[in-house]
């Protein structure tokens, strides 16, 4: 098993455009930076006992990704290459400086004359270090070392770096060592910052004493909404309520680190990280090192595997006492598999698009041709434009109660929208804020819209197997706001329709004009229930009902 990839910082992580895993062994990624974007091709090279065809296959594939890369960019390299340059820099001035490690073999001729094609310079060669500072690979025994691990960069660029060495005293449990590489570059931050969200524990309202100040602290914002203010206003306050009082009063949900790792372990990676500085000074030591990483290997193994029986117990004893809930996502942990995130998406022609924009545009493009109906979508959305408009009867006012039975039958423990808010949180804000949601309930209905907001809702794709590149490997959920439901359930009661099947197929027709990334989930479906008893619902919805 093999592959590559890319461990970044905050920052970098956030001046990331986009990556593209071009195979098992090759990797790129581009990065927003001053004066140019910076791109980065990682690679792991065929061992040397790999044939000359997977040697041909590997620098191909390299040749195709630069081929790909903007000429503007600033274009780094880095990797294992297996591949030894040497010291003589006899030849070789313009692609490596005479600081080089060891001796030169036929990979590291071919490196060499790639770096030449291409323009690009060894910064592992470019400055005077002692021999620990340069090799970066030893071998079991500790007797043979080389310097394959290189990092090379376009020539025109070489001044930028400042320095290049190794850090034998990197951890890491591995044959190689850390290479470091310092490059004055500047990446640049992102303009539009992304909303912060408080991730609360929901759960903590369930405490009688959290759930009473939570709900003697919503009342005072609610008593702040004037009942004159506009729909949109209306519900935008009620949002801003709930979350001003919840950030407040509930504190935030914490993700808990699982200490598996005892201390009689933590002492032997101790004494392991000693000897590492030794293991070269005698045969003994390096015996004794080689031992010990062993027994940090075992003790590791044996600390997993009692706390996976502790959470095991744990498990069953939920299930002892009824709380499902507990045990299966225990359980779900226990088994989850690892599945790897691919944010990169490919279009009709089978082109990779790796900026955020072009997958975004994509994604539209692709659950747009969802609902493309050629089996008479259009009749239907006619149909429905035909209706004329209600009499002049005044609607019936939706109950209180009603409402009320709304928000006690949401479904607890699920996501919340772009609002931020859950059932939970509806569900214990007590009197006041039900009586809010019913007025705004009756406001909606009265005026024959809704809120803007309502209209909306965050596309997931939810990667499944094979080639992730692809859409046909997503399943596709929304997720919506948890206040729109609680109108959107009392509009399908009053519409009036009771083929429930047919109801959902028309409603689907009407949104298929509208809908710029239409996945309807059953709490949309539900809101635009009330378009079908309402004509003047159906003529906003098609303006409003748009999809993010």
């Amino acid at each position: 098993m093999r592959g590559v990839g890319f461990l970044l910082s905050t920052q970098a992580k956030k001046a990331l455009i986009g990556y593209n895993p071009i195979s098992s062994r090759i990797i790129s990624a581009r990065f927003d930076a001053a004066p140019f974007k910076i791109s980065v091709i990682h690679v792991y090279a065929p061992t040397s006992s790999s044939s000359e065809e997977d040697i041909d296959a590997f620098y191909n594939d390299i040749e195709e990704a630069l081929t790909k890369t903007d000429k503007k960019d600033i274009l780094i390299l880095t990797g294992d290459w297996n591949a030894k340059i040497g010291n003589d820099n006899t030849d070789w001035k313009s692609v490596m400086g005479k600081y080089g490690y060891g001796d030169r073999n036929e990979r590291g001729e071919r490196l060499l004359e790639f770096a030449i094609v291409h323009d690009l310079y060894v910064c592992n060669t470019k400055f005077q270090h002692k021999p620990n500072r340069k090799w970066n690979w030893a071998s079991p025994d500790g007797i043979h070392k080389n310097m394959i691990d290189l990092i090379l960069i376009q020539h025109r660029w070489k001044t930028s770096v400042t320095d290049c060495r190794t850090f034998q005293s990197a951890d890491i449990s591995s044959d190689h060592s850390l290479v470091l590489c310092n490059i004055n570059l500047k990446l640049k931050k992102p303009h539009n910052k992304p909303q912060k969200c408080c991730r609360v524990d929901v759960n903590r309202l369930r405490d009688e004493e959290i759930k009473q100040s939570y709900s003697a602290a919503l009342t005072k914002q609610m008593k702040e909404i004037e009942p004159t203010c506009s729909l949109e206003e209306h519900a935008k306050k009620i949002e801003q309520a709930i979350k001003i009082t919840v950030e407040a009063t509930v504190p935030a949900k914490r993700t808990a680190k699982k200490p598996w790792i005892s201390e009689e372990t933590l002492k032997l990676a101790d004494e392991k990280r000693r000897l590492k500085q030794l293991r070269n000074v005698s045969l003994e030591y390096t015996q004794q090192y080689k031992g010990l990483c062993r027994k940090v290997k075992r003790s590791a193994r044996q600390d997993k595997g009692h706390w996976i029986q502790d959470q095991c117990e744990q498990a069953e004893k939920g299930v002892n006492i009824e709380n499902t809930r507990e045990a299966y996502g225990l359980t779900k942990m226990l088994r989850k598999e690892f599945l790897r995130r691919l944010n990169v998406i490919r279009n009709q022609e089978g082109t990779v698009l790796k900026t955020n924009d072009d997958i975004k545009r994509r994604w539209t493009q692709y659950c747009s041709s969802l609902y493309k109906d050629p089996g008479g979508g259009d009749g239907m959305v006619k149909e429905l434009e035909d209706i004329g408009p209600p009499g002049n009867e005044d609607p019936q006012d939706i109950l209180y109660s009603e409402v009320q039975a709304a928000i006690n039958s949401l479904k607890r423990n699920k996501s919340s929208g772009s609002d931020g808010v859950t059932a939970e949180m509806l569900q214990a804000g007590g009197e006041p804020l039900s009586r809010q949601i019913h007025k705004l309930c009756n406001k909606a209905w009265h005026e024959g819209t809704i809120p803007e907001e309502w209209g909306k809702s965050i596309l997931v794709p939810i990667p499944k197997k094979g080639d992730l590149s692809g859409h046909a490997q997503y399943a596709k959920g929304a997720v919506e706001e948890t206040i729109g439901n609680v109108t959107g359930s009392q509009a399908w009661k009053d519409s009036g329709v009771h083929d429930k099947q047919e109801a959902t197929e028309t409603m689907r027709a009407a949104n298929q004009r509208s809908c710029e990334c239409p996945v309807i989930s059953s709490g949309t479906e539900k809101k635009i229930g009330h378009a079908v008893g309402c004509q003047g619902m159906v003529q906003n919805a098609q303006g409003k009902e748009r999809r993010q």
